[in-house]
């Protein structure tokens, strides 16, 4: 059943993309409205990450990606948030 939680949020966070190409890339890849998605992402990776310390030790496919995973995502949320902090004003 946490697997097909994770695997229903990993697809709706790619729903959406676009994709530029290999020489193309976006100009306003760091606007405000750009990065709240990108944040979003890592709001719900943290909360598997703290579902993991509660949840029992069973076998789960999600336990293996958030634990090669580790403290990045912490870290990726918070740049992504004082950057936009910082251009909000």
């Amino acid at each position: 059943m946490q697997d097909l939680f994770f695997i229903f949020f990993s697809f709706l966070s790619i729903i959406n993309i676009i994709i530029k190409g290999s020489d193309n890339f976006f100009d306003d890849y760091m606007e405000l409205d750009n990065t709240n998605c990108i944040k979003g992402i890592f709001v719900w990776l943290i909360l598997f990450c703290h579902k993991r310390s509660y949840g029992n030790n069973k076998y789960y496919i999600y336990l293996i990606i958030i634990g090669k995973l580790g403290q990045k995502v912490v870290s990726m949320f918070l740049f992504y948030s004082s950057f936009g902090i910082c251009e909000s004003n």
